[in-house]
This record gives structure tokens, C-alpha cells and sequence, in this order.
């Protein structure tokens, strides 16, 4: 260990505490009890400190255990003592500090975790090499420029959409390709910045299962249709507008169309406006109360969004390199009048096969990870053509003409096949019901199965709520099938607004009619006045007899009215997210800060400004806050175990470029 590093700790904590006295003079000299026990709380951390690189330097645990109560660390005369204990059963270390008789004790709980944990927190100095976009278009959507140490989102590109994830391996957070434990929780912070012009639709901070099977790297959601999914929610398509048929898929940026899969939450920073209905309707869609918001969004199930295609209305077009789910239904690049279907799940080749034109026919892809996946071709066919029992045929025209276009969704199955087996001259009105049947000539179809044409289907952007800092409510999708997260604050907009001839009491808050970027709690207790005072953004305000106070308070709907600086790119805003696992249960409590920068630099350093630059301090009352508390059952607890974080962006009509810097991820706090 290095005593060395602790008397430097030490010393420094007894110039602090004459610094302490000489500042606040005569009264505070009055207790030094008060200074002594400060003193005593700095050495008792100091020697937690000097615990822990004791055991770093000699990996044992047992060697976090320094002194005894009986003989203490005496660092030098008058300088105070210390001892630590670790306890390797409960993995807790508890510290002890005594300045002149007074003592102070501070424990560590799974002190394994951090004096194992030598690569500490993640960061853009340390590890901006680390992320890496996953975009539909290369180099459109975001930029990680490792000189400056600055992740740029959005690009000023329209009709884009990315991703960007920590990929590294952290000991701390026991990352490997950037999935960490998900056991205690983390606290984050970033410093972002929202250019000059920028419009929409904004970005997500996201939290997103890294469990095998779920997400990794290569995750990203999207749709250039729909910037307001923010590559969040969707299952990363792009359309081609220059194919003849409609909606047609030229790509999945993740090739696969599984998009980003629950369980996940994020934090977004909405600077464009979705009406409501103007988007989506029904459960799972995507409303705004208004522009330039913060908003939690969670979780996430695999339903169906209320947004075309709403039951998979479109075949698509071959892709290559392409994982397809089993029954997945697509039609050469260059259509040749046929579609064929996935009979067997797995990737495709580089190069499209020979396609069959035979009814019926099959051919497997040659690909360079198998399985590989295996087609056959299923267009329903007129009369001449017969059909025998068992044979399956997916729906394929409109209006009497091929249509790749055409599909409804669904399989039909032969069940029945009478005199010559013959299929009408047109196709028939095909049955969506359960277990439905029509009638088509000689030929009785039955629904078979629904078309699994991609499996992303444009998820729901959210499960359990879009959680909406402008009003403070829930809006957007129903209660859903996630984990129970309830309401614990609703940051600035839940402060009621003033009311005239009103009782208020010491420390009530209240927001004035207009926004002026304040609050205002009470000073001295009593009656509001019949009109609202001129709200002051300093000092104090009478009114009536109530005097009022100003708080500063984070109001989005500045994010862009205050932009003046096109180079410097204004305002600056300083973001952290705590996620703290509760002991004993699975409940996480979710919180998170939004504040203004104001320290006057260009990257608000959070170095020097400690009011808000510490991952490990709170925030001042006057910051916006997100305050959730969620508990996991047993399947989310086991489909959450490990997580990816990173940002998500999309633009679909709109522009936009979100600086991204100085961001610190700490594990285990």
C-alpha cells in the first residue's frame, strides 16, 4: 500500500480544516467539535483509499485490513489515526478516523468490486477509441473524433440514423465488448451541445440489455421514415424511394431488422415536436406535449407499433449478408414475379442465389456463417395452376397484377382440394381470422401463420411509458408487460404554478406563470399577493408576505430560443443518470440531472466546475431531475443482467448535430 499517498491525503485534509477555520471565523471556532469530526471523516476515507491500493498492490483482499482498534495508524503528531477492517464474508470494508478524540467511521460495501477494479471508470479521454457507430448510412449519422475526444450525433444529415455503444473490455464493470454487469447500477455524465439550426428529432441516452441473445455492438433501431424513434425504437430500415413498389426495404443497418430488444430504458433530449396522433396511433405510439423536452422512455416489448405497415404489409427485397427469421417472405432485387419464403432461419450469401421459378421449388443460399438460410418460392398462382394439400402460398397481387407489395400479413395452407385441384382465375379476398378459411375454386385455404417478415415489425418505441418532463405526465404507450416502475419526482414541471391569495410555507415552491428559467421557494412563510410579483432572477421578491427566493432550473424550451453563436454552438448543458441497484431487492432507482453549463468554458469542464462536473455529486436543487424507481421481476432481472450503454440519433425530415463530450461512466458506485 502507500502510506506515502495517504499522509499526502492527510495533509492536505489539515490544511482544509485551518482553511475552514479561518473562513468562517470566531463562531465556527466556537465548536471544534464540528471541525475535528470533519477532520476525523477525511482520515477515515483517506484510509479507505490507502486500503484499497493495499490491496491492489498485493491482490489480496485481506491486506485491506490495516491496524486494529487497538493499535492505529499514527500518522504523524497531531495529524490523527486511522485503522480499517475488511470483513470477507460480508465483503464490506469499514474505516475508522480520529482526529483529537473525535472519530468518524465510513464502510465500503463489495469493496472486492473496487479493489479489483485497477482500468477504474470509463471515459472519452481514456476510452473514446472504444465506441463505435453502427449507422444506416457510413459516416452520416455520427462521428467519434478520438483527437478532440468528441462524439458529434446527427451530422446535419437528413434521413439518417445510428448508434453509437462502448465496445471496450473494463475491469471495473467487468466489460467484455462492452456488456458490464448490470448488478449495483452506475452513475454517468456528459456535457452535450445542440448546434445552431439544428430541428430534429433529437437523441436518446440508452441502457439496453447486453445479454447474449439480446443486443450487442451491432444493435441499432431506426427508421429513415421516422426520425422521432431516434434509432431507439424501430428495427433500422431504410427504404429505397426509387423502387416501383411501395415501402420497399432496401436495408437493415443491423442486418438482421431485430432493432434494439427489450429490456432497455434511455433519457431522450426531444428538440422537434410529434402531435399527438400526427405519428402513430394507438398503444405504443410516439407523442410529444411538446418540442425541446427531456423524457424517459422504457423498456420496450416485442408488440406491434400502431404505425404502418401495422401487420407486415410489404414483402421484402433480397438482401445480402442478411440473417432472416424462419417464414420471412422476400423477392428478388430484380423482381422476377415471384416471392419466396425462409422454410429455414439463417444468413444470407454475398450474392443473390438462382432463383426457382418452378412452384414450389427451393434452393439454399451459400453463405459464409451458417445456417444458411433455405427458400422456397410460395406465390399464389391462377387458374391453370393446381394446388394439392399441405401446399403453402402467401398472398402476391393487386388489383389482378403482380405486386411484391401485395403481402397481408399472412400464410394459407391447403386443407381441401376437390375435382381439379385448381386455383380461380383472380385471386380470392383472403381471411385474416383465426383459424379462417376461403374458398378459391377447387381449393380451400386456411390461415396457416402469420408472416414473420422481419422480426423487428417496427416495435414499440416504448413499453411502459413515455415519460414526458414538458407536462410531468405519462404519455404515449400503455402500461405494457414490463418490470413495475413508478413515479418518485417529475422534476420542474411538477412545481406548481403560482397561486394568487394563497397560505405558503417555509420551503413551498411555486413557478411563475411565464418561464423565465426559475423557480422560486419561500423564504419567509405567508399570503401570496392578488397578482404575480416581476419574478426577480436574483435576490429576493415580496409577495404579499410571502418573500420569495429564485432557484435556476434547466428549461429545455431554451435549447434552441437561446441559441445567438453558430461557431460556439450555445447553450451547453451538463447531463448525469444515477442508476443505484436498492439493497436486498431487485429495484433499481433511476435518476437523472439535466442542468446549464455556465462555467464560461467551451466544454463547461467538469474538472474545474465542481457544482455539477463530479460523477459522484448531486446535483443542485435547481436541476431538472427524472426520478424512477424500478423493480424487476425474476425474467427482467435474468434478461437484464448485463447492459450496453450509448447514444441513439435519427433525422428524418429534419437536421440536427448534438455535441457529445466529456463523458464518464463509473461502475458500482
Amino acid at each position: 500500500m502507500s502510506i506515502v499517498v495517504l499522509v499526502v491525503i492527510i495533509v492536505a485534509v489539515g490544511l482544509l480544516g485551518a482553511g475552514i477555520v479561518g473562513f468562517v471565523g470566531a463562531k465556527q471556532k466556537s465548536y471544534p467539535f464540528s471541525v475535528n469530526s470533519f477532520r476525523a471523516l477525511q482520515i477515515a476515507n483517506a484510509g479507505m483509499e490507502a486500503a484499497i491500493r493495499r490491496a491492489l498492490d498485493t491482490s489480496n483482499l485481506a491486506n485491506g485490513t490495516i491496524g486494529t482498534s487497538g493499535s492505529q495508524i499514527d500518522l504523524c503528531s497531531g495529524c490523527g489515526k486511522f485503522y480499517t477492517n475488511y470483513n470477507s464474508g460480508t465483503d464490506i470494508l469499514t474505516s475508522f478516523g480520529t482526529f483529537s478524540n473525535v472519530s468518524r467511521v465510513v464502510t465500503l460495501t463489495n469493496f472486492s468490486s473496487y479493489a479489483s477494479s485497477p482500468s477504474g471508470d470509463v471515459t472519452f479521454d481514456t476510452d473514446i477509441a472504444s465506441f463505435s457507430p453502427m449507422e444506416s448510412q457510413s459516416g452520416q449519422a455520427i462521428s467519434v473524433n478520438t483527437t478532440t475526444k468528441v462524439i458529434s450525433l446527427g451530422q446535419g444529415v437528413t434521413e439518417t440514423f445510428g448508434a453509437v455503444w462502448y465496445g471496450g473490455n473494463n475491469v471495473a464493470g467487468n466489460c467484455v465488448n462492452g456488456s458490464c454487469d448490470f448488478d449495483n447500477g452506475f452513475r454517468s455524465y456528459f456535457v452535450f451541445q445542440f448546434a445552431t439550426g439544428s430541428t430534429g428529432d433529437g437523441f436518446t441516452f440508452a441502457v439496453i440489455s447486453g445479454n447474449t441473445g439480446y443486443n450487442n455492438a451491432s444493435s441499432v433501431g431506426g427508421d429513415t421514415s421516422m426520425g422521432e424513434l431516434m434509432a431507439y425504437g424501430g428495427d433500422s430500415r431504410k427504404y429505397d424511394s426509387s423502387s416501383p413498389y411501395t415501402n420497399d426495404i432496401s436495408l437493415f443497418a443491423d442486418h438482421k431488422g431485430l432493432g434494439i430488444r427489450p429490456p432497455k430504458f434511455a433519457t431522450e433530449f426531444d428538440i422537434y415536436y410529434n402531435a399527438d396522433g400526427t405519428v402513430c396511433a394507438g398503444a405504443g405510439s410516439r407523442r410529444d406535449t411538446a418540442a425541446n423536452h427531456m423524457a424517459y422512455v422504457f423498456w420496450g416489448d416485442n408488440s406491434l407499433m400502431g404505425c404502418a405497415p401495422e401487420d407486415v404489409s410489404i414483402y421484402l427485397r433480397w438482401m445480402p449478408s442478411m440473417v432472416y427469421a424462419l417464414n420471412t417472405v422476400v423477392h428478388p432485387a430484380t423482381p422476377n414475379g415471384y416471392i419466396y419464403r425462409a422454410t429455414t432461419a439463417g444468413q444470407s450469401g454475398a450474392a443473390a442465389p438462382t432463383w426457382p421459378t418452378a412452384r414450389g421449388g427451393s434452393v439454399t443460399e451459400s453463405c459464409t456463417t451458417p445456417p444458411c438460410v433455405r427458400w422456397q418460392e410460395v406465390s399464389w398462382r391462377p387458374n391453370p395452376q393446381t394446388f394439392a394439400v399441405g401446399n403453402i402460398v402467401a398472398p402476391t397481387t393487386v388489383g389482378g397484377s403482380f405486386n411484391p407489395a401485395a403481402s397481408n400479413g399472412h400464410f394459407y395452407r391447403c386443407t381441401s382440394a376437390s375435382g381439379n385441384k385448381r386455383s380461380g382465375n383472380s385471386e380470392p379476398a383472403w381471411c385474416k381470422g383465426s383459424g379462417c378459411t376461403v374458398t378459391d375454386n377447387n381449393v380451400v385455404w386456411t390461415l396457416y401463420a402469420t408472416n414473420v417478415a422481419f422480426p423487428g415489425n417496427s416495435r414499440t418505441y416504448d413499453d411502459n411509458r413515455h415519460v414526458d418532463v414538458g407536462t410531468g405526465g405519462n404519455t404515449g404507450s400503455s402500461a405494457g408487460t414490463g418490470p413495475t416502475n413508478t413515479t418518485t419526482s417529475e422534476s420542474y414541471y411538477s412545481i406548481p404554478a403560482w397561486s394568487a391569495s394563497t397560505a405558503y410555507a417555509v420551503g413551498s415552491q411555486v413557478k411563475p406563470g411565464t418561464n423565465n428559467g426559475y423557480y422560486y421557494t419561500v423564504q419567509t412563510a405567508g399570503t401570496s399577493g392578488g397578482t404575480q410579483p416581476g419574478w426577480p432572477a436574483s435576490g429576493t421578491i415580496t409577495d404579499g408576505t410571502v418573500v420569495w427566493v429564485p432557484i435556476a432550473i434547466i428549461d429545455p424550451s431554451y435549447w434552441l430560443a437561446n441559441v445567438t453563436d453558430a461557431t460556439a454552438i450555445n447553450p451547453k448543458y451538463a447531463y448525469r443518470m444515477e442508476v443505484i441497484r436498492n439493497s436486498g431487492a431487485r429495484t433499481y432507482r433511476i435518476k437523472s440531472w439535466i442542468k446549464t453549463c455556465t462555467d464560461g468554458t467551451a466544454n463547461c469542464d467538469m474538472y474545474t466546475n465542481g457544482t455539477f462536473g463530479n460523477v459522484d455529486s448531486d446535483y443542485a436543487l435547481g436541476s431538472a431531475t427524472l426520478d424512477r424507481t424500478i423493480t424487476l421481476n425474476s425474467t427482467y432481472n435474468t434478461a437484464f443482467s448485463k447492459f450496453l450503454f450509448g447514444w441513439t440519433v435519427a433525422a428524418g425530415g429534419a437536421t440536427q448535430i448534438a455535441d457529445v463530450r466529456k463523458f464518464r461512466m463509473k461502475f458500482k458506485p
